[in-house]
């Protein structure tokens, strides 16, 4: 293990976990922002949902089944965040929404994880 990655070697395959804290306040985290969207059976109503995994291709297509499952459509290509530890939480906020073209319903607008 050095200060940018961390590599293991392993007699037999399996699952394996990492788990630790940061050393220092310079420490990131690679995650992938992902927005999904599908419209509800019975009515007009538009779900918009924004996952936030760890950057690595089994993450990110864990999303990917459930949401397909669920009818959702990825809306955009997924970003990397590379997000720096803190006492924090990482926040999701809409902003800039065209009131005439979307009713977003309260207390929706931000959510915290």
């Amino acid at each position: 293990m050095d200060s940018h990655s961390c590599h293991l070697l392993l007699d037999q395959p399996g699952c394996y976990a990492l788990v630790g804290e940061p050393n220092t306040d310079a420490a990131i985290k690679r995650l992938r922002i992902a927005v999904f969207g599908s419209m509800e059976a019975s009515s007009v109503d538009y779900s918009l949902r924004v996952h936030c995994v760890d950057d690595t291709p089994h993450a990110f297509q864990r999303v990917v089944t459930a949401e397909t499952s669920r009818g959702g459509q990825l809306l955009e290509e997924p970003k990397t965040l590379f997000f720096k530890g803190n006492c924090l939480s990482l926040q999701v906020s809409i902003q800039d929404i065209p009131q005439f073209l979307w009713s977003i319903k309260p207390f929706t607008t931000c959510q915290e994880q």
